[in-house]
């Protein structure tokens, strides 16, 4: 089973943070017989810094990692944390696998997702790059959440899908802990304000 992701360290020289969140993770996975890909991606040089438009690369890098390995990944955000064994993954027989948010029992998370490497998962993916291309260059107060949320709501019945419930979560005692970073925090607030989004 393997699980993929990338971070980034906006100045290293002050700050290692989601290195450190990248290694903590590793650690876990590793600890439970599982493979993890993660890459540190130099955003700069794309000429991408501030949070929300580091994560409109997550499709694209998905699908880069379903070519690469031509088998099943799931993503997992940087940050987040792998407390229990979560063999629910080895288990499903579907396209996409999302772990379902706490706070309604309907939303889907983006921090942690499986895809299976099927033409279907593929065209969500494409479909989710496409939008997140869109939105990399101009202003827009939100996130690839946003637009994962958006296509999942017009799921057809074309694509087989698995939610999984009360399996992620950011406050509940649950297998996989989703963490909110300095930088995401920032930007959550930054919402709520009049102030500019903050880099990482």
């Amino acid at each position: 089973m393997k699980f993929i992701t990338y971070y980034y360290d906006k100045n290293p020289n002050e700050s290692c943070f989601y290195k450190n969140c990248y290694l903590n993770l590793k650690n876990q996975i590793e600890k439970f017989n599982y493979f993890i890909d993660g890459e540190n991606i130099d955003f700069s040089k794309m000429h991408i810094q501030a949070y929300d438009k580091l994560n409109l690369y997550k499709p694209t890098f998905i699908l880069n990692k379903l070519e690469k390995y031509n088998e099943p990944v799931i993503w997992i955000d940087a940050d987040a944390s792998v407390i229990e064994k979560p063999i629910e993954f080895e288990k499903l027989n579907c396209d996409i696998g999302f772990c379902i948010r706490e706070h309604d029992m309907k939303t889907p998370h983006a921090a942690v997702i499986y895809f299976s490497n099927t033409e279907k998962s593929k065209e969500f993916l494409r479909d989710w790059e496409t939008r997140c291309k869109e939105k990399m260059f101009v202003e827009w107060n939100c996130t690839e959440h946003c637009i994962l949320v958006d296509l999942f709501n017009t799921i057809d019945n074309n694509i087989n899908i698995t939610k999984l419930y009360n399996f992620a979560s950011i406050n509940q005692n649950t297998k996989i802990k989703i963490g909110i970073s300095p930088a995401g925090w920032e930007y959550e607030q930054s919402k709520f304000t009049t102030k500019d989004i903050k880099t990482c």
